[in-house]
């Protein structure tokens, strides 16, 4: 592997940094201030086939590799945007992921041009408010009747919840038979356009990515016909491990990139900033904060990039993937915070950005994924330590 750009990577990241010109740092704290989706923002990924980067070419995307995914992520969060652009295309990519992987050629052809061209808004309905991290102790479940399924439960911190047209639903259809627990659980595609739905979606008021709503989902009833399972019906696991990998790697892109971004902003404001008759930024409490956190996302970036390496590869990549976003979500949201030590009570203030940035970074550190949970992987699948929990 290399770690220079592709000529691939150089044109993804400068077409769109350009598609995305003007979409500064006031357009994200606007529609963060007021709740409001970045609409213009979409129409752009979309005008650029970006919605569609790893989708493949027979189904109208671009079929890119993860390499090229997580340089595309990265130019986005460079504009001014910060995490706020990729958590965005984060929800995307949950249902476009496990439907290339795991769907049927009807599925394929019927949802994945409209996910390409922005036509369709999807959403990923897994956790429980009683369960967290907890997956296989699902109560959310799906129970045959005639010729369909029927979905009854309740969800939690679900992204995006009101504007998705496809819904991808996780629901327990049995009970274990084996000797995993991870046998009776059924992954659906659900079609809110044609199917029976009847949900609540109550919005959770949230510290920040304001851009699209976090919700509390009451499933009082969804109907959908058989064959609307991705993969088959008990052995739906398969698909969310599918999405861990990739959705890890994109996490850690967008921090590894906001976290640059912000570490640039103090750094220019630690230069211009007279205090003593001399510049701040010579002080090395104030320049080795910032060296620090440099020398950590890089690190991160480099093992970003061998874990999407591997994974184009087909190789396994999950310690790769887990340290790479343990390392960014870490360091990007110090980043932040060193940031706004660094502008002092101007970094306080709404206008200064950096305080905007950590309120989106430091989600990171506890979802999708928590720091424990990755240590508790690393623990048992790396070391063979005892599982601890």
């Amino acid at each position: 592997m290399t770690f220079d750009r592709t000529a691939e990577e150089r044109m993804i990241y400068d077409s769109v940094t350009e598609a995305l010109d003007g979409l500064d740092e006031a357009y994200w704290r606007e529609h963060d201030a007021a709740h409001e989706f970045p609409s213009e923002f979409w129409d752009r990924l979309d005008e650029g086939g970006w919605l569609g980067l790893r989708i493949p070419e027979e189904y109208g995307g671009a079929g890119g590799s993860m390499r090229e995914e997580l340089t595309m992520v990265k130019a986005m969060t460079q504009t001014g945007a910060g995490y706020g652009a990729a958590f965005v295309y984060i929800v995307h990519s949950l249902v476009t992921i496990p439907l290339v992987r795991n769907g049927t050629e009807a599925q394929k052809e019927t949802y994945l041009p409209k996910l390409a061209n922005g036509e369709l808004n999807s959403a990923f309905f897994l956790t429980e408010p009683q369960t967290g991290f907890d997956t296989l102790s699902m109560e959310t479940t799906a129970e045959k009747d005639g010729d369909e399924w029927v979905i009854r439960g309740e969800k939690t911190y679900i992204s995006n919840a009101s504007r998705a047209d496809l819904m991808l639903v996780m629901a327990r259809t049995s009970e274990p038979s084996g000797d995993t627990r991870t046998d009776g659980m059924s992954m659906f595609l659900v079609d809110r356009n044609a199917h029976d739905v009847d949900i609540e979606v109550t919005p959770l008021d949230k510290l920040g990515l304001n851009y699209t709503d976090t919700s509390h989902v009451y499933i009082n009833e969804i109907r959908v016909p058989e064959g609307s399972s991705l993969g088959p019906i008990d052995d739906g696991w398969p698909s969310i491990l599918d999405i861990l990998n990739p959705e890890r790697m994109i996490v850690a892109a967008a921090c590894i990139g906001a976290g640059n971004y912000v570490l640039d902003l103090a750094s220019d404001y630690a230069s211009d900033r007279v205090v003593f008759d001399r510049p701040i930024g010579k002080n090395q409490g104030v320049q080795f904060p910032l060296a620090e956190a440099k020398i950590h996302l890089e690190t991160a970036d480099a093992a970003n990039r061998k874990a999407a390496w591997k994974y184009d590869h087909d190789e396994p990549c999950g310690f790769e993937s887990n340290a790479a976003n343990f390392v960014a979500s870490e360091w990007g949201t110090k980043a932040a915070n060193r940031a706004i030590q660094t502008l002092g009570g101007s970094g306080y203030m709404k206008d200064s950005e950096v305080e905007r940035f950590w309120r989106e970074m430091r989600l990171q550190e506890i979802a999708p994924v928590s720091q424990q949970m990755i240590l508790n992987y690393v623990g048992e699948h790396v070391l063979d330590l005892p599982k601890s929990y």
